[in-house]
């Protein structure tokens, strides 16, 4: 019975992944917060057939209660695509390291989320934060990936 229980917490161990492993297998560019942020949570939601990561959720806390999720999907780069989607109406667009960043909030009153969407070259990179929902600060948050 130990010792069932024992392989259960050794695959469990095992199927988590670090960022820096994420980082150097991934099928496109990772963007991660610098070294003073460090990842909470680092969750490989999609791979390719080569066991590459695609998709990837990186959930950062900041300080006691300030936590950044930071969603990366992978993309086919076609250069004949239309540009990124347009906000919707009560969205905004800022510009995050030269491409068009769309901001929205979603969530009732009581638990605002703030999204911010935008599209480099291969990979759609999404950050987002119940604990920071104001365009400015997201829009930092955002120019500090790498």
């Amino acid at each position: 019975m130990i010792a069932a229980l024992a392989a259960v917490l050794l695959g469990a161990m095992g199927a988590s992944q670090s960022l820096s492993d994420v980082v150097s297998n991934a099928a496109f560019h990772v963007y991660v917060m610098p070294a003073s942020a460090q990842p909470d949570s680092v969750t490989v939601l999609a791979s390719d057939s080569q066991s590459r990561p695609t998709s990837v959720k990186i959930i950062y806390r900041l300080g006691d209660r300030l936590t950044i999720t930071v969603l990366e999907t992978v993309r086919v780069d076609d250069e004949t695509s239309s540009p990124a989607p347009s906000p919707g109406p009560t969205g905004q667009t800022y510009v995050v390291n030269g491409y068009p960043a769309a901001y929205t909030v979603t969530g009732p009153y009581y638990q605002h989320v703030g999204w911010l969407t935008w599209n480099p070259p291969g990979v759609t990179v999404t950050i987002s934060s119940m604990d920071m929902t104001d365009a400015p600060t997201l829009v930092n948050a955002a120019l500090a990936l790498y």
